[in-house]
């Protein structure tokens, strides 16, 4: 056999030798951002037939009562860029903002107020400071994902997609991808914010099976060739989350003069307003009725 003809075959067998080697080292999955980066790390860190499955190594970077806006309390960012034990994950699953409601400092006694269009550049900023770090610094791939539905709650509900919007618009970066959350009233718990048991248990299977695919991405654009993969699991397989999509996105907010108007919740509480006067309407008539028992019988 002539020399050429050893040389595509000695390739082949020596890409096989690396990728077995790559793959029995274990994949290294990072949380950040506030405590729904947490929910997500404790979603995969209660199945631990699944980590030892699929050879996972899971690391919290996510911290709770943590954001973007309020570097005055606790600079996240800052710690995630300039931490030296950090170190780097193969896969990093982001969720933050649920904090960052709220308007951010700019000077001594000078604020930039929540959702006017200084407060957007300026959190377009921020956000894409920190996608910067983690793309570049931090993780080998990223998965951002967006604020829930907060359908128990309406202020949360109504500025999430405020929220959204800046943050897709600022995370366009290599290596990074946009996932959102398929949530309904029945996923939260008593304080009508974070998720409950059953959710999170639900949400670890899905991320394995992104985890799993990040991890043959991982591993080289030969894999990706002579295995046909997608860059993404079947949709059944990955609720309760999904990749973004705009044509499913209900628009919440409406900015104002004032910074923001929540249409929901302004819709909503209207609703309750009529149900409560109505409510003390029928309270005081049967109050009526109690105390005047003669006049209601010839009434």
């Amino acid at each position: 056999m002539s020399l050429n003809r050893q040389r595509p075959v000695l390739i082949h067998y020596v890409f096989l030798l690396t990728s077995s080697v790559a793959y029995a080292q274990p994949f290294t999955v990072a949380t950040v951002g506030d405590s729904f980066a947490d929910s997500l790390y404790n979603s995969m860190r209660s199945r631990p037939d699944l980590i030892h499955q699929h050879d996972v190594q899971l690391l919290r970077w996510s911290r709770p009562i943590v954001g973007l806006t309020r570097a005055d309390f606790f600079d996240y960012p800052a710690w995630l860029h300039d931490s030296p034990d950090l170190g780097k994950a193969d896969l990093c699953f982001v969720e933050i903002g649920a904090n960052d409601m709220q308007s951010m400092p700019a000077a001594p006694q000078q604020w930039i107020a929540y959702g006017s269009p200084a407060w957007r550049d300026a959190y377009a900023g921020l956000t894409l400071g920190l996608a910067r770090t983690l793309a570049h610094q931090r993780c080998g791939q990223v998965l951002w994902v967006l604020q829930p539905g907060f359908e128990r709650r309406d202020a949360l509900a109504c500025h999430r997609e405020l929220i959204n919007e800046v943050q897709r618009e600022a995370v366009r970066l290599d290596h990074t991808r946009i996932l959102e959350f398929v949530t309904d009233d029945a996923a939260y718990l008593k304080d009508r914010t974070h998720f409950n048991r059953a959710y999170l248990l639900q949400l670890g299977p899905a991320m394995f099976q992104l985890v799993d695919t990040a991890r043959q991405l991982a591993h080289g654009n030969c894999l990706t060739c002579h295995r046909n993969l997608d860059a993404s699991p079947p949709d059944a397989e990955m609720l309760p989350l999904r990749w973004w999509r705009g044509d499913l996105a209900e628009r919440l907010w409406a900015p104002d003069h004032t910074g923001v108007q929540c249409l929901k919740a302004v819709e909503r509480r209207t609703r309750s307003l009529k149900t409560v006067r109505q409510a003390r309407s029928n309270r005081r008539r049967q109050r009526w009725n109690r105390n005047n028992p003669q006049l209601t019988k010839h009434g």
